[in-house]
Parts: structure tokens; C-alpha cells; sequence
């Protein structure tokens, strides 16, 4: 009654389960995180909302760029003839330091890109080599503003449209920060033009001027257009949607990830603690221990010998030989598919010789023997004889039997 736990079938059934549980949770759930929801304003060219990008990665290819959406990190670096835009590329989807120095690399190596900063700007400007630059707010609180057009892209657009507070600044008190002012007012400016290495970089004080919002402005379309056409050498333009949170690669998550994230945790808890209540309740005792007292059993041997000995005190040795004949029609009937042996042991006798062979009158003369037996006075060696005669025609359809069926 008490056995220990681990030899208990229970206990093997609960940690079975629990294994195919998490095993199941290994194979079938896709550790890739989903793409963010519209409502957490990703500027992902996935989205149609007034902050995303959708508008521009249509636009520019409806103009003759090849537009492409790089859903890995080795996607993005692959050559330096692209352009790669980065538009405020999140921690939470793998954008770190050392993301910001592989796109430094790159651009030193002849690439261009377009880059707005996110939550990690100033540790992506130190590693572009930008320190002084940092990302302010104007003073002037108004929803909108014009800004002059100063690059070579004045040609085909004079203004742009651009409702935003953020400005890109130089610290200390030079007030040079090496780059190109090419959008801003007296508070700052809002897109500046950088060189790194062999190659150049344009920073964005926000994503407005390519968002799907700011596309609707009279200009910044084409400005946009003109833009992205003199930093594309090969017209192939890579928007970065692995920082996102779209694609796979490097933001997996491990097993342990999976179980206990979101609703998992709670389930998972659920599970452990009905396990272990479980467990407790199956070691422990809730009353006095019984003391099991083992009786002592007979072994067949002496029980047929106790009742051989009754009957021959009774003088009924004929009786010992009519069970025998009983037992043998029973088992007979049985082995034929009858059910209950037949009355007439004529008949029985028959269907034996037929399926195992022999004799039908040794098997009947035997039968009707023992039927006369508990009626008779029968010396020791007559009952011998009579179950003698009943034993080998039983072993006859037993060995009959077996080799039938091997």
C-alpha cells in the first residue's frame, strides 16, 4: 500500500504527460516573435497607418526602384551598391551596439543608407562616428513647418512639408558637426547629410517625411523620390525589417521562452502545482498503517492429495474417475467451439476422433467407464486404469493441438 513514489503507475503517467506536454511545446509552437501589432507604431513598411511606410515602399517601386524588405540581419550588408534604410530600429528586436557598428562598417566600406535614430540614439551615433550630433526639440510648438530644400535634390523640389518637433543639434560650443544640412530652419535642422568612410549616410530627425502621412504633402513624394535615387547606386533599396520584429534569425527564443511566455507561464504553473499536490497526496498516509498478515497456502499437490485421501476413506475412489471424465468432455467441448459438452458421449467421442485423430470407441468406451465408476466397487488399480485411459486421450489432443498449431 505505501510503495515509494517512482513505483507507482501514477506517477509515471503524471511525468509522461508533462514530457509529451513540453515536448509538443518544443516541436509545434514557432519560437519566431509575431510582427508587432499596428498599435504599437512600428514605422514598418507592413503598416498603413499614418506612421508607417507602406505608401513609400509602393511609391518607389511603382518609379523603377528595386524595393526589397530584409527580414535578416546578414540581408542588409550583403553589398554596398544599396541603399538601406533604418528607420528607428528597436532593442527589443535585437538593435544594439553592435548593429549600429555593422552598419558603420558597411558605410565605411561605400555603402549609403537613410537612418533614423530610435531610443537608441546616441549610442548609434558614437558608433557611426556622429558623437557631437544629438536629437533636440524646437521651441516653436506648431503643428507644421516648411523647410527649404539646400541639396542637389532643390532641382526637382524647392519645399517640403515636415510636422515635427525633433531637431538634429551639434553639442558643444563649435557648432559644427561635420555633415550637410540638407532640410532645416533656424531652430536646427531636420535631415543632414553625412560622410563615412567611402561611403554616406543621410539622418532623419523623425520618420515623418517618408511615413505614409507625410507622403501627402504636396513635394515630399518627389523629394523623397530624388533623394533615394542619388544615394541608390543599383536603384535597390532595402528597408530593414528585421529590427522590427519581422523575419526570424536572431530573435528566437529558448524553450524556456516559450512556456512562460504570455498565457504559458500561468498554464505552466497550473500544471506544476497540480503535480506536486498530486505527488504529496499519493506518498502520503492518511491513517494508521495496517500490518498485512500473510496467510499460508496450500500447493496444488497437497490439495489433491487431501482429496484423493476423502474419497478413499468415503470408498467413493469410482468418483475421483467420473471428475476426471467431467473435466476432460468440458475441456473437449471447448476446444471444438461447443459451449457445453454434448449429452450424448457417442457424439463427443466422434468429433474428437475427427479432429485429432484415434479411435472413437477407446474415447467413448472410456467415458461410459467412468460414468459406472461411482456406482461400482473399484479396486485401486481399476480407478488407476480407467484415469490411465482418460490421460492419454487427453494428451493425444493436447500434443495434437500443439502441433497444429506451430
Amino acid at each position: 500500500m505505501n510503495k515509494r513514489l517512482w513505483g507507482r503507475v501514477e506517477f509515471w503517467i503524471a511525468v509522461g504527460s508533462l514530457a509529451l506536454l513540453l515536448a509538443g511545446v518544443a516541436v509545434f509552437y514557432d519560437p519566431t516573435p509575431p510582427p508587432l501589432h499596428v498599435f504599437e507604431k512600428a514605422p514598418s513598411t507592413n503598416h498603413r497607418s499614418g506612421y508607417g511606410l507602406k505608401a513609400i515602399y509602393l511609391v518607389l517601386g511603382r518609379v523603377g526602384f528595386d524595393v526589397n524588405r530584409a527580414e535578416t540581419a546578414a540581408e542588409l550588408f550583403e553589398n554596398t551598391s544599396r541603399l538601406v534604410v533604418v528607420v528607428q530600429p528597436s532593442s527589443r528586436f535585437g538593435w544594439d551596439k553592435n548593429a549600429a557598428t555593422a552598419l558603420s562598417n558597411w558605410l565605411r566600406r561605400g555603402g549609403h543608407a537613410f537612418f533614423v535614430p530610435g531610443e537608441t540614439a546616441e549610442s548609434d551615433f558614437a558608433a557611426l562616428g556622429l558623437s557631437r550630433v544629438e536629437v533636440g526639440l524646437s521651441a516653436d510648438r506648431s503643428n507644421g513647418f516648411e523647410f527649404a530644400v539646400r541639396g542637389p535634390e532643390k532641382r526637382h523640389v524647392s519645399r517640403v512639408v515636415w510636422k515635427t518637433e525633433a531637431r538634429l543639434k551639434a553639442r558643444g560650443t563649435a557648432g559644427d558637426s561635420g555633415g550637410t544640412v540638407l532640410l532645416g530652419d533656424d531652430a536646427g535642422a531636420v535631415a543632414m547629410e553625412f560622410p563615412i568612410g567611402a561611403g554616406r549616410i543621410v539622418v532623419a530627425s523623425d520618420p515623418y517625411l517618408i511615413s505614409n502621412g507625410g507622403l501627402r504633402n504636396a513635394g515630399n513624394a518627389s523629394y523623397v523620390a530624388a533623394l533615394f535615387g542619388r544615394l541608390a547606386k543599383s536603384r535597390a533599396v532595402f528597408f530593414d525589417e528585421f529590427h522590427h520584429g519581422f523575419g526570424g534569425g536572431q530573435t528566437k527564443r529558448g524553450l524556456w521562452d516559450v512556456v512562460t511566455a504570455g498565457p504559458g507561464a500561468s498554464i505552466l504553473a497550473l500544471i506544476i502545482l497540480v503535480f506536486l499536490v498530486w505527488a504529496v497526496s499519493a506518498g502520503r498516509r492518511f491513517g494508521a498503517a495496517v500490518r498485512v498478515i500473510r496467510t499460508e497456502r496450500r500447493s496444488t499437490v497437497e490439495y489433491v492429495e487431501a482429496y484423493a485421501a476423502l474419497l478413499r476413506r468415503a470408498g467413493r475412489d469410482g468418483l475421483a474417475v467420473w471428475f476426471i471424465a467431467d473435466a476432460f468432455r468440458h475441456e473437449v467441448a471447448r476446444r471444438l467451439g461447443a459451449g457445453r459438452p454434448p449429452d450424448d458421449d457417442g457424439d463427443l467421442a466422434r468429433r474428437f476422433a475427427v479432429r485429432w485423430g484415434g479411435a472413437a470407441g477407446d474415447v467413448q468406451d472410456a467415458l461410459a467407464r467412468a460414468r459406472r465408476a461411482p456406482k461400482q466397487a473399484l479396486s485401486e488399480g481399476d480407478v488407476l486404469m480407467a484415469a490411465k485411459r482418460l490421460e492419454s486421450q487427453w494428451r493425444r489432443m493436447v500434443e495434437v493441438g500443439r502441433g497444429r498449431s506451430r
